[in-house]
């Protein structure tokens, strides 16, 4: 799991060029915060509507329609951003989200009405009086890997809070700063699995489940801390808490407490001795 950074090309066709932004691998994370170079607008968007039907599946209206293409075009300093995606040339947005007050980075999702499509987003950020395009995605620049179904990036970015955007279970960002945080489960080329069930108060420790795991990472600083709820042996001791709902569990036997970092992780409560804290490879 990469972000990519990237310069762009120029595609000449006659004697006309025409700019196109070819996004290149970047390892990290970091802030794309930056000024604006000058006081005019550096990005500007357009709606666009299509003029003919087309067709496409969407699972949600049972299958294959016709559809009318809407799109989102955006222009950096009178220029259309085209970006090169694999082997196309994109220019049309599903949405266009700004990342900070002074919009000099945007978060863009690739058009797809497709549902069958994979799903790819690409930041555009005004660095040092230039545009630099962002994209995320693998090693070989494609979407994501689509083998657990659970794990794939979401369809839409996902309002995680006032100020941050949840993109999957891979990436968080500010949305005050333009500042990306990548959710490393610490597995090589890993994406993390399961879903998010709970967020620390503070809102800096993630608790995804996954087979009764609470993995938890603390965005800010990387830290982790894997606790194995034996849910199976819990329930056979206690009927009733198979009516009980999984956010219920955690509020019930756990609880946050913060260690000497000042990182707040889900514990379990004194006396639950159904859980405890595990590398998530070994058996219970």
């Amino acid at each position: 799991m990469r972000l990519f950074t990237g310069l762009f090309l120029l595609l000449f066709a006659g004697c006309k060029s025409k700019p196109v932004w070819q996004p290149q691998m970047w390892q990290g994370s970091g802030s794309l915060n930056e000024p604006a170079a000058s006081e005019s607008s550096v990005f500007s968007v357009s709606h666009r509507v299509g003029k003919e039907e087309k067709t496409g599946y969407f699972a949600e209206h049972g299958g294959v329609r016709k559809y009318t293409p809407e799109w989102e075009e955006v222009t950096y300093r009178d220029t259309l951003v085209a970006v090169r995606h694999g082997k196309e040339t994109i220019s049309r947005w599903q949405q266009v989200i700004f990342l900070n007050p002074q919009k000099t980075c945007a978060l863009v999702q690739v058009s797809q009405y497709d549902e069958s499509a994979r799903v790819f987003y690409y930041l555009l950020a005004e660095k040092q009086g230039q545009l630099t395009v962002y994209g995320i995605g693998d090693d070989s620049g494609n979407a994501f890997p689509q083998q657990e179904t659970q794990i794939q990036l979401s369809r839409e970015p996902l309002e995680f809070t006032d100020t941050l955007l949840r993109i999957g279970n891979n990436f968080l960002i500010d949305k005050t700063q333009a500042k990306i945080y990548q959710i490393n489960p610490g597995y090589p080329k890993r994406h993390m699995p399961g879903y998010l069930m709970e967020t620390s108060p503070d809102g800096k420790t993630l608790v995804f489940m996954n087979n009764f795991l609470l993995h938890q990472i603390h965005y800010h600083t990387g830290k982790q801390l894997k606790i194995q709820y034996d849910y199976y042996r819990h329930s056979t001791d206690n009927p009733a808490i198979e009516k009980i709902e999984d956010k219920q569990r955690l509020d019930t036997f756990f609880e946050w407490q913060t260690d000497a970092d000042g990182c707040q992780w889900l514990r379990p409560k004194p006396g639950f001795a159904y859980a405890h804290e595990t590398d998530g490879r070994q058996p219970l």
